[in-house]
């Protein structure tokens, strides 16, 4: 049975990665995010990361009249990150401090895999839940007596 000490980003975190180009025209990447069924995704330039964009955003500007051609990096936002090494609760932790629905993992200068709260919530389906604890004053689950 897996325990909640075992569990870090990198074990959870989906690796491959589908990024935005900081260039494509807004048009393609609301496009590009929907054929896949993606929420949002890591905008680069070239192999560095210069933000984030959500769906919901991108949709929103097009609404607002943006122009097709207006780059997908104009509208990047700082991402939510944290190291594969972050234990499964201090990510918890950090996505309900910048109220993201997922973290970028960021290994090495670069995006190495995105941990969504999908995915903790699989993890937590698969633990043994008399191992756990809610904490009321951070509002958090935490591992029971570890």
């Amino acid at each position: 049975m897996l325990k909640p000490s075992d569990l870090d980003a990198a074990t959870l975190m989906t690796s491959e990665v589908v990024h935005l180009a900081a260039d494509l025209p807004l048009s393609k990447a609301c496009r590009s995010l929907l054929d896949r069924g993606l929420s949002g995704a890591p905008v680069l330039d070239g192999a560095e990361l210069v933000g984030e964009v959500d769906l919901a955003l991108l949709l929103e500007a097009t609404r607002e009249g943006r122009p097709d051609t207006t780059p997908v990096g104009a509208l990047a936002h700082p991402p939510a990150t944290c190291a594969p090494d972050v234990p499964l609760f201090e990510a918890c932790r950090q996505m309900v401090r910048a109220r993201a629905h997922r973290l970028l993992v960021v290994g090495g200068g670069r995006v190495v895999g995105i941990l969504a709260a999908i995915d903790v919530v699989r993890a937590l389906a698969a633990l043994d839940p008399t191992r756990l604890r809610w904490n009321p004053l951070t509002q958090t689950v935490e591992p029971a007596g570890e």
